[in-house]
């Protein structure tokens, strides 16, 4: 057991290992023979044997409803992932070709910010063409 552990840390270092065995260990998998139920069965069925089908049969069930949420959380995941990536693709053609009047609201007060930084504006280059002025006749 050692041995294996040792040797799974050192394939991990070098990929021509860690390729080797996990070569070796699908061989195994796939070599080894799982059983549902035990050789050794009586001709008729017993109260054990029953409750042992029963038990592997709902381990199977419950095995494949894990199965099924992942794949169906994959497909839900990947339906969302495609969908937003087809929304993003035909978004600026949209937004270009959209009302922009329709799309953004004008709003009073930044007008009426922008009238009064137009008219500060103004009013700076009026103090600014009197200095120069003044400038000029000193």
């Amino acid at each position: 057991m050692f041995g294996k552990f040792k040797e799974m840390c050192t394939s991990l270092f070098d990929g021509t290992n860690a390729k080797e065995m996990l070569r070796e260990q699908t061989l195994k998998r796939a070599s080894e023979k799982t059983h549902f139920l035990p050789d050794e069965r009586t001709s008729m069925i017993t109260d054990d044997e029953t409750e042992l089908v029963i038990r592997r049969a709902f381990q199977y069930v419950i095995a494949l409803t894990e199965f099924n949420n992942i794949l169906l959380q994959f497909q839900m995941n990947h339906y969302l992932y495609q969908g937003f990536e087809d929304s993003l693709d035909t978004f600026t053609r949209r937004a270009s070709n959209d009302d922009w009047e329709k799309l953004v609201q004008p709003d009073q007060d930044i007008t009426d910010q922008i009238q009064e930084l137009k008219g500060k504006i103004d009013g700076l280059n009026e103090s600014l063409q009197e200095v120069k002025k003044m400038q000029s006749r000193i």
